[in-house]
């Protein structure tokens, strides 16, 4: 840009200085933000913009039934399967006036079009404990919730993660091995390098009080022996680790620990408990839960709804596919130990071809009530149970591709459901667990609650028993014919997802990083005033991912603000002799002092002017030439003024020095002014 007027004109200075006047406003957005202007790319860009969504990826994007994306990948990540978020988008949120926050990405190869029209931010109205646990960061932009995309369905094997008891938000949480390239990023945690050569897996959740807590411990059943598991780790991991499951939930980013990709909340999830060959029958079991409304824990705010029809239309489908049919005759299907919000839906099993000409697949089909703000949900939990007539000779389980053994894989082969082997993870994993659904034992079935729970959550309603039958199989099934796209159906942000910086209507101060240079004055008065420089760190200028423990405690550190300026220093010396004080002249030298600062509120007065009350406290050395250093502490109120990236603050401080002088109040103003990215 500076570059090249000085190409164009060259070293004449008059036509320069023209060049320069025509292209101020755009070099004045860039101060105001911080950008390096020669740091820019060329605005001819052609390196790939990572996504997961765009109408031009149409071809090369499965869906499921419901239409939406299944198995979803990331494009444009430039060869690496698991994106650094923080480092290709770098999101940020621009709070505006009346506490209005609006999602942006600094980076131009960040989101597609489509997606900045559908991606969704979803955080809590308030945060928790001063911003530790969902922090704030109103200035620095740091999101303190969830980056939602829209709903998408994902196969493989589950891994227990943790219930999150006692203060926690009870969330179930569990880990999700899917085949590769898919949608994790670098925030996911990486599974056990000898079961799944340390493959990232996505990380699931559902709200253990709309879902586990609404059945009986006592009953038989996958999901009643996950109630009764929750708190017992071992028992969990039994249970859960490696079963084959399908999983339809709403994609996102969590802000919170480290941008990891989630299904949060989950609204549906098949788990495969059992698969067994019986005489001219192969029977498969599977845990079934489907629903249409999901909270997204305690880093955000309100319940997600599941929507699969028009908004004018009062009921609406969901759609699970099970799998290839086995054999040429429909299967049989009935429900075992199963509850559900509303007995007068029940599902139906259909069957029909994905495309015209390709083989057939088999559909659990829930017809149900289109959520409603402030409506009651629909929540199905139970055990469906699949007789197939399989062909002579049809193996229940087959044996996968040879896999390389000694450090890749300690396996030589690897078994899958045969019928289900193109979901199973693409890598080295460990066989499906189809292990026995423990029963209930009497010391444990008097169990009807978490005993964890949090008496502040008010208890859900009971969902209702439906008895034991068999299931309508319907062929062929309309609903796979015209898979639809979910973007015509997402809940909309406020505004569409902006990018920072780069667009001529934007000019907000997020592409920079959290420090300031400080430059100002300060001392006991107006007239004695000498000069402040120094640097300046936001409250909540960094965020370590994470609950509980370390990442706590460190946070308890950076929801502070934080100031260390060199300054001019003078008191006045002080002694007592039996009951006379003397004063002595006024001694100068150098102070360089730390001061940490809380801000829990922010006024808002527009969308570029916001104040900022703060309580501040420092320490330091002081250096005089008389008694050379000494410790120097204060504290004291001050009131920060915000304006785009260039704000103002001025303080007041009672300030005191060790080695006998008189404490006195100061005053600090100054201006801070941004630098870096």
């Amino acid at each position: 840009m500076i570059g090249s007027c000085w190409r164009r004109n060259g070293p004449p200075s008059q036509k320069r200085i023209a060049c320069y006047l025509k292209q101020w406003p755009i070099l004045f957005c860039m101060s105001l933000v911080g950008v390096n202007p020669r740091s820019l790319p060329a605005q001819t860009i052609t390196d790939p913009v990572l996504h997961i969504y765009s109408q031009s990826d149409k071809a090369d994007i499965p869906r499921d039934p419901n239409g939406f994306l299944f198995n979803p990948r990331w494009f444009g990540s430039g060869g690496h399967p698991a994106p650094a978020i923080e480092r290709r988008c770098r999101f940020r949120v621009v709070t505006s006036h009346l506490e209005r926050r609006t999602l942006v990405v600094t980076d131009h190869h960040c989101l597609s079009s489509d997606e900045r029209r559908l991606v969704t931010l979803n955080e809590p109205p308030q945060t928790l404990g001063l911003g530790v646990v969902c922090v704030t960061g109103a200035k620095t932009g740091l999101v303190r919730g969830h980056i939602n995309w829209f709903p998408i369905t994902a196969t493989g094997q589950l891994r227990w993660n943790s219930f999150s008891a006692g203060a926690g938000d009870h969330d179930v949480n569990t880990d999700f091995l899917t085949r590769v390239p898919n949608a994790t990023t670098s925030g996911n945690d990486r599974a056990p390098l000898k079961e799944f050569l340390q493959q990232r897996m996505y990380h699931l959740e559902f709200y253990s009080h709309e879902t586990l807590e609404r059945i009986p411990a006592t009953a038989p059943g996958f999901w009643s022996a996950l109630k009764r598991d929750l708190v017992n780790k071992s028992a969990a991991q039994a249970l859960v680790d490696n079963r084959f499951a399908i999983v339809s939930g709403v994609y996102g980013l969590d802000g919170v620990h480290g941008f990891q990709a989630e299904l949060h909340p989950v609204f549906a999830m098949a788990v495969l408990i059992k698969n067994e060959s019986l005489p001219d029958t192969l029977r498969e079991e599977w845990a079934v839960m489907v629903r249409n409304l999901g909270s997204e824990g305690d880093c955000a705010y309100g319940t997600l709804p599941l929507l699969t029809s028009e908004p004018t239309s009062p009921y609406q489908d969901f759609v699970t596919d099970l799998g290839k049919v086995v054999g040429d005759m429909p299967p049989r299907a009935r429900i075992k130990e199963s509850w559900s919000s509303d007995s007068a839906f029940s599902p139906t099993v259909e069957t029909a071809a994905v495309e015209a000409g390709k083989e057939r697949h088999v559909y659990l089909h829930f017809a149900h009530r289109r959520p409603l703000p402030g409506g009651k949900d629909f929540t199905f939990m139970g055990t469906v149970v699949i007789d197939w007539h399989p062909p002579a000779g049809y193996k229940t389980e087959t044996e996968r591709f040879p896999l390389a053994s000694g450090k890749e894989c300690p396996r030589e082969r690897e078994l899958v459901i045969e019928r289900l082997a193109e979901w199973f993870p693409n890598y080295c994993h460990p066989d499906p667990n189809l292990s026995e659904i423990p029963k209930a034992t009497a010391a444990r079935g008097d169990m009807e609650q978490d005993p964890t729970e949090n008496s502040g959550v008010a208890a859900p309603d009971p969902l209702a028993p439906l008895p034991e039958k068999p299931l309508q199989v319907l062929t062929p099934m309309p609903h796979v014919q015209e898979p639809r796209t979910y973007a015509e159906y997402a809940w909309p942000l406020r505004d569409s997802v902006s990018r920072c910086c780069f667009e001529s209507t934007v000019s907000e101060p997020l592409s920079l990083n959290a420090r300031r240079l400080v430059v100002g004055a300060g001392g006991p008065t107006l007239r004695r005033s000498s000069p402040i420089v120094g640097v300046f760190l936001y409250p909540h200028s960094s965020h370590y991912p994470g609950e509980g423990g370390a990442a706590d405690f460190f946070n308890s550190f950076t929801y502070l603000g934080y100031r260390a300026d060199l300054r001019r220093d003078d008191f006045y010396p002080i002694t007592k002799k039996d009951t006379v004080t003397h004063y002595g002249p006024r001694r100068s030298g150098y102070a360089l002092r730390i001061s940490p600062f809380l801000s829990p509120n922010t006024v808002q007065l527009s969308d570029n002017f916001a104040l900022m009350p703060y309580t501040a406290a420092s320490i330091g050395l002081s250096y005089f030439k008389e008694d050379q250093f000494q410790w120097t502490w204060g504290w004291g109120l001050g009131l920060q003024a915000q304006m785009q990236s260039t704000d103002v603050f001025v303080e007041i401080q009672n300030s005191i020095r060790a080695g006998g002088y008189v404490n006195r109040w100061t005053y600090s103003t100054g201006i801070l002014l941004p630098f870096g990215r």
